[in-house]
């Protein structure tokens, strides 16, 4: 059974997906009964409510070159981190998809604020670094 710290870490799920896949993300979610907020901008974000539970989906794309990139919004085109989906895929209710490197995530969380000035450094970000370093038994560092 889920403990209480489980059941909020629940509560705030992130995701990534492919720009293209958006207006299905959107008819999904919301037949789900979640509602769309209408910020961000839906071409850099998806972000759905229901319950107290929010879903982000970060909309990606890939650059000429191949490196996947913002889709939308004021940062379009911007790299995330290289390598950021280069590995396994899983599989959840039948839908196969890229799992975000933990290494990257790690990344992610620690430079955002960097990344997007005046975007304050969240407490359950640094939760999740040292989450994510302790499971791969490495040194969470700031």
């Amino acid at each position: 059974m889920p403990s209480s710290s489980d059941h909020d870490s629940l509560r705030d799920v992130d995701f990534f997906a492919w720009a293209a896949d958006a207006p299905r993300i959107i008819e999904k979610i919301t037949a789900m009964g979640y509602a769309l907020l209408p910020e961000p901008p839906h071409d850099q974000q998806l972000d759905f409510l229901r319950d107290g539970v929010d879903l982000s989906f970060a909309l990606v794309d890939r650059d000429e070159a191949g490196h996947v990139v913002v889709a939308g919004g004021p940062w379009a085109g911007e790299r995330w981190p290289d390598g950021m989906l280069d590995g396994p895929a899983a599989t959840l209710g039948g839908i196969r998809f890229a799992v975000v490197d933990p290494y990257a995530q790690m990344e992610i969380k620690r430079r955002m604020p960097e990344w997007v000035p005046g975007l304050p450094r969240r407490p359950k970000d640094a939760e999740d670094v040292a989450r994510l370093a302790a499971a791969l038994g490495v040194v969470a560092t700031d």
